[in-house]
């Protein structure tokens, strides 16, 4: 740097005409102190680490370019030799080239002034600004332009992370009041920039549960509803990108009422983007991990330290087992850190670790100097993705111990352990996410849910068993009603073994200000405290607390139910203000399809509102446009849930009742979608003889039965007179859209439709009960339908199955034919003239009597 001395002093000469292009180099907008060299840097109040790492790597560039260009000759085309340090021409040259070379360094712009020398100093800003004035020097140079909206942006985001921000190397926000601060900036702004304002913060939120947690704390979510109905469309779009990532980490009581208040119409109109908050409705319930969690900041120290142990398990192994979540402050220098999972030596350094190295998991054991065991287990734990792991050591007398390493329920490795530590010393030095040494590459930056040691080892069955339990479960594995498992899972866990052998467990719901309460159930609590040297809780130090989020299950209890969704399907047929081509009622569908997949109370609630019924009967006064093919492929995909669910039989006999059979619905629905409906119905739902029980089989077969008179094939006679002499509005709007269908119905259509509801009868009839159980109302119900048909297309198919069946099953219809006298009926046919309608009914005759053991006259 100190080749060029001309520029240097050419900086210094402008710098006082320069100030507001000097401010644009300054990401918070504050009076910059230039530093030439890496020893005024040093001498910098308020300069961190990072900022110093920087200098020093530009003192590194700097010294590499001017060695190249004192090698080349001179760099700027001044000639060395001919000026001196003052950056005078020791020549003597005359006065007209001295005034030309001023008149050129006048006119020389500040562009060439960055490339040469400000283009390679390091500019530092004060720190004495609080971000308070921070954002209020940005708002007013925002309203008086002073400054570049590039600058701003520097600026805002320099003062969210509290430092240089960078998207990979330091993105986590350090204060939930400065995100307030940041919309009020964010408003002053022209839509293009707040869209590029919203889309790196869309980035980095997403980056880590350290700024959800800020975002959540700030009240992000009510403020992005208020402003929804204002945006535009692409800002709109990053709200709702945002509203669902935060929805998904936590929505509170207060913020879903909020949500709700935004969903519903005003003045008969959907307000503006309101209709895309269905889609963030839809990825509440699928988020992962626990309510309620240890949140580990990543600091030197940071850990929760357990108290002194007077010795540890080996007689029968021992095994630690929790839920983990790795979330890395730095994405750069994430490979080069290893934060320890957990700590558990003596005063001597022997004892038990395990730490990352990258993403990859690695033990030691160390039972005296020499004489230890690492491995790095075979498994690559990704960050910002929860895992279950659970590492059982197995202690043998006779032979070789191992040690097991479950991650998500799977063996993924064994490891050969051929002894343990040593147990005449305390185990004075137990942490768990951080090592004994205060170093920040140590600490574990994350998540971690209930933390259990047991003084047994686990079966891989057991683990299996742990890792189903999931992530939310914080109790001591003693009652069978704590969880939802199969009986054969609860059987593993809840035998009291599992109960009796609990160390210790740290569970975040279990915690008293910093600190975390061991309560071991009462069997064990002898052997418990005869571990501990005193007692067995815990601390939390260093910033390590309990965070507690809400999830969309828990705060839509607290509201109602979800019965609180049912009436946001009266508003599909509201005016949009906006062209969107989007299915609302599939949409809102969908919705309540995650939710009842996803909570076993919601589907008590969703069963004992007759939820479904609501549905139908929403939809049978709302427009047709909403019985589309995706709301039908809903609706089917639900049936195939429930039929998988332990208690789902209820609520899918519900589905099919009012959803599936109500003809009156599915008429108004596109031919494909009612050709679809009955398919699915025929070929794939009902084919399963278990799902006929669930619904009421003579009831079902009428309803059948009276819908096959809809789907004609030619018109009925008189049916033009029927419909006129109708009173209700609905019953005529019904029927006549009937007819309207059936005339764009394809004749073919027609004709799988009514084979796909005959085979449905014949299921019911036949299928669904077992020996001589009565059939007369089913058989009667088809025999009516026989006897009152006038069109001969219209009769031909059921006639050609009555005539099948009574083939078939001779022993229950040629009593049925006696009881309900339906030989009259067949004489009817047999006078016909059509040969289609004769030639069945003489078929038929001829079975009933081939079959028949009365004599006749």
């Amino acid at each position: 740097m100190d080749s060029h001395p001309s520029t240097a002093k050419e900086v210094e000469e402008n710098s006082e005409n320069n100030k507001k292009s000097d401010a644009n180099f300054s990401p918070r907008g504050a009076t910059p102190t230039v530093l030439t060299s890496f020893s005024e840097a040093l001498n910098e109040k308020n300069f961190d680490e990072n900022e110093m790492r920087d200098v020093q790597l530009y003192e590194e560039i700097c010294s590499d370019e001017d060695l190249k260009k004192s090698e080349d000759g001179g760099g700027n085309g001044y000639n060395e030799d001919k000026i001196d340090g003052t950056g005078q021409d020791e020549g003597g040259e005359d006065d007209n080239e001295a005034a030309t070379s001023e008149k050129h360094l006048e006119f020389e712009s500040l562009s060439q002034i960055k490339n040469s020398q400000l283009g390679k100093t390091v500019v530092i800003h004060s720190n004495d600004e609080t971000p308070q004035e921070t954002f209020s020097r940005l708002k007013d140079a925002c309203i008086e332009g002073t400054l570049t909206y590039e600058d701003i942006m520097d600026g805002l985001f320099n003062t969210l992370v509290g430092g240089p921000f960078d998207l990979e190397s330091r993105y986590v926000l350090q204060n939930c009041e400065n995100v307030k601060l940041m919309l009020e900036l964010t408003d002053l702004c022209p839509p293009k920039i707040q869209a590029e304002i919203w889309s790196i913060f869309v980035a980095i939120v997403k980056k880590s549960f350290l700024n959800l947690e800020i975002c959540s704390k700030s009240g992000l979510v009510s403020l992005l509803l208020d402003r929804l109905p204002d945006a535009d469309f692409i800002i709109a779009d990053l709200f709702i990108q945002l509203l669902t990532v935060l929805t998904g980490y936590s929505i509170s009581v207060k913020e879903f009422k909020h949500f709700l208040k935004s969903l519903k119409v005003d003045n008969n109109c959907w307000k503006r983007n309101s209709i895309k908050l269905l889609n963030v409705m839809a990825e509440m319930p699928k988020r992962e991990g626990p309510d309620v969690f240890f949140a580990f900041p990543g600091k030197a120290s940071a850990g929760i330290f357990i108290p002194p142990l007077n010795r540890w398990p080996h007689q029968n192994g021992w095994t630690f087992c929790t839920w983990f979540r790795m979330d890395p402050l730095n994405s750069v220098y994430f490979e080069r850190e290893k934060p320890f999972l957990f700590n558990f030596s003596t005063p001597k350094g022997n004892g038990y670790f395990s730490y990352f190295m990258g993403s990859c998991l690695v033990l030691r054991c160390i039972r005296a100097p020499g004489k230890e065991i690492m491995r790095c287990i075979k498994f690559e734990f990704m960050p910002r993705k929860w895992y279950h792991i659970a590492l059982t050591f197995i202690y043998s007398r006779w032979s070789k111990g191992e040690i097991h390493c479950f991650v998500d329920g799977c063996l993924v490795e064994v490891i050969d352990s051929n002894w343990l530590v040593s147990q005449n010393e305390h185990f004075d030095h137990c942490y768990i996410g951080c090592g004994h040494e205060e170093d920040e590459g140590e600490a574990f930056s994350g998540q971690m849910a209930a933390i259990y040691v047991l003084s047994q080892s686990i079966t891989p069955q057991q683990a299996a068993c742990l890792h189903y339990l999931g992530s939310s479960y914080q109790s001591h594995f003693k009652h069978k009603s704590e969880s939802n498992l199969p009986e054969n899972y609860k059987k593993l866990l809840f035998d009291g073994k599992l109960s009796e052998s609990i160390i210790f467990s740290y569970c975040p719901k279990d915690c008293h200000g910093q600190m975390v309460l061991s309560h071991p159930p009462n069997t064990s609590k002898n052997a418990t405290n005869s571990y501990f040297v005193q007692v067995p809780h815990a601390i939390m130090k260093n910033g390590v607390e309990v965070i507690t989020t809400h999830s969309i299950h828990n705060s839509l209890h607290s509201v109602g139910g979800i019965q609180m969704l049912l009436p946001l399907f009266s508003q599909i047929d509201m005016a949009k203000e906006e062209n969107i081509e989007e299915e609302i009622c599939s949409k809102l569908l969908t919705v309540i399809a995650t939710l009842l997949g996803t909570s076993l109370n919601s589907q008590q609630q969703f069963l004992q509102c007759r939820g479904f019924s609501v549905i139908s009967n929403l939809h049978q006064n709302s427009s047709n446009v909403h019985l589309s093919m995706n709301l039908l492929e809903t609706f089917i995909s639900m049936s195939k849930a429930f039929a998988n669910f332990n208690n789902g039989l209820p609520l899918l006999k519900q589905l099919v009742e009012s959803v599936f059979l109500a003809s009156h619905l599915w008429l108004k629905a596109e031919p494909l979608v009612q050709v679809r409906l009955y398919t699915f119905l025929a070929n794939e739902f009902f084919s399963n003889i278990d799902l006929l029980q669930i619904v009421r089989r003579t009831q079902t077969v009428v309803i059948l039965m009276n819908t096959l008179k809809k789907y004609w094939i030619t018109l009925p006679n008189g049916y033009i007179e029927e419909e006129e002499e109708e009173t209700d509005g609905n019953s005529i709007q019904n029927k006549s859209s009937s007819k309207n269908n059936n005339t764009n119905f394809d004749r073919s259509a027609i004709v799988h439709v009514r084979t796909c509801i005959l085979k449905l009868v014949y299921n019911f009839t036949f299928l669904c009960c077992e020996g001589s159980e009565e059939r007369d109302d089913e058989l009667q119900c088809i025999f009516n339908f026989i006897a009152t048909t006038n069109e001969d297309d219209n009769l031909y198919d059921v006639l050609t199955q009555t005539m099948q069946q009574i083939s078939d099953h001779p022993a229950i219809l040629v009593p049925a034919f006696d009881k309900k006298k339906v030989i009259c009926i067949i004489f009817n046919l047999i006078s016909s003239s059509n040969e289609l309608i004769k030639i069945p009914a003489l078929k038929m005759f001829g079975y009933y009597l081939c079959r028949s053991t009365q004599k006749f006259t």
